[in-house]
């Protein structure tokens, strides 16, 4: 979803706003930045944070990613916030950021619809090692509480 009036996100980010993040896309050579989390859901308190993912067609360094934390804190008027590189996001976040994103910025039309399928894709890969993951730690834990009830 695109920023637009009418849209539920107009009420966050005013036409000034909306020109700042296409400013920030192109001076950061951003592919797509979606917001995430309470703020995209609807159900964020008042110091809820502003999660924020994007995706840069060049690769940032760390004084390029806090510049652009820095020129997002003046659109949403708070420090809070946070920022995922969705190259390094793990398939349960990157899932989480699709199922509830919207999308700020798309440098190309239907790239947020290929980073869905591609989310999907590597999210149902991953359940099987999440799984086993699951499992070993479960049997840790009650492998401690045992010898704990021993002791």
């Amino acid at each position: 979803m695109p920023l637009a009036a009418g849209s539920w996100y107009y009420f966050y980010v005013t036409e000034e706003g909306k020109q700042k993040i296409m400013a920030i896309a192109k001076k950061y050579n951003l592919a797509l930045l979606v917001l995430f989390g309470s703020r995209a859901r609807g159900d964020a308190l008042e110091k809820s944070d502003f999660d924020v993912a994007y995706s840069s067609i060049a690769p940032m360094d760390l004084v390029e990613e806090s510049e652009m934390a820095v020129e997002l804190h003046e659109i949403f008027k708070t420090i809070n916030v946070d920022m995922v590189n969705l190259s390094n996001a793990n398939p349960l976040l990157m899932k989480k950021i699709v199922d509830e994103g919207v999308v700020l910025y798309e440098a190309k039309e239907s790239l947020f619809n290929s980073l869905y399928l591609y989310a999907m894709r590597i999210y149902r890969e991953s359940e099987f090692l999440n799984k086993v993951r699951r499992e070993y730690v479960l049997s840790r834990i009650n492998q401690h509480k045992k010898d704990a009830a021993r002791a």
